[in-house]
């Protein structure tokens, strides 16, 4: 196996890692801003970029369980893991290739249940609109939004309660 293809796979157990640590109850910062950091170094990692697509299956599952044990109350994330998941879903959705696999899985679905709650936070809202920023960069994204009346009515109408 060749060194940069080596380095792609550990960026991509790297990531599947922390987004297990991540998700945990006993999670904390003591830097609010370091899920953001991390957030922009996932953006910005051309190995991360490279392996994605391989990753889709974990990423995938590690979504389904977090957002369901997030939804049901379960989990009890942190704001900060709540906003990185939301804004990570932004990522992954601004491929095809990514929009296409979370589809599948209703992910959108999901999280726009989460922000439209009565006690989201106003921040988590932001997220999912730059959530369909993201999927405004390729075609599928942009039907999607555009034909798609459930996430703008609900988001935008959630925001009446803050």
């Amino acid at each position: 196996m060749d060194k940069a293809l080596q380095a792609q796979l550990i960026e991509g157990r790297n990531l599947i890692s922390v987004l297990n640590v991540i998700s945990k109850e006993d999670f904390s910062v003591s830097d609010d801003t370091i899920l953001d950091k991390l957030f922009v170094c996932l953006e910005n990692s051309a190995e991360i970029k490279d392996v994605l697509d391989s990753l889709y299956p974990e990423i995938s599952n590690w979504l389904q369980t977090t957002l369901d044990g997030w939804g049901s109350g379960e989990s009890k994330l942190i704001h900060g893991v709540q906003t990185f998941i939301i804004r990570f879903i932004g990522y992954i959705y601004s491929t095809v290739k990514g929009y296409k696999f979370l589809e599948k899985r209703n992910i959108l679905s999901l999280i726009i249940g989460l922000v439209t709650k009565e006690n989201a936070d106003l921040s988590l809202v932001v997220a999912f609109i730059d959530t369909l920023r993201m999927l405004l960069k390729h075609h599928d994204g942009y039907i999607w939004v555009t034909n798609t009346s459930e996430g703008k009515r609900d988001v935008f109408t959630s925001t009446d309660h803050h």
